[in-house]
């Protein structure tokens, strides 16, 4: 899992297989922190697992997320949706 309430940059990277309350591959702000800003480029966000109906892909609260050219896919219960933010670029 990646975490940031500041700036964070990922590039050609896989982050999978992770398991998390929410967010379990990119948690951009948390639920008691909002905010954060944060780019992935060339990478895959995949496999991963979140409690209950949080994206198990990207969860983004407040914050900026910029996907670039990575993929975000096979996320449980989801990939992005019910984010409290749009994640943009992200589908499901």
């Amino acid at each position: 899992m990646t975490a940031s309430i500041g700036v964070l940059t990922v590039g050609t990277s896989s982050i999978v297989r992770n398991t998390a309350q929410t967010g379990a591959g990119l948690a951009n702000g948390v639920p008691a922190a909002a905010g954060g800003t944060s780019t992935v480029t060339a990478s895959n966000i995949s496999n991963n697992s979140a409690d209950g109906t949080n994206p198990g892909g990207v969860y983004n609260n407040g914050g900026t997320v910029t996907l670039r050219f990575s993929r975000v896919a096979a996320n449980t219960p989801n990939n992005c949706l019910n984010s409290p933010s749009p994640v943009p670029g992200c589908i499901g």
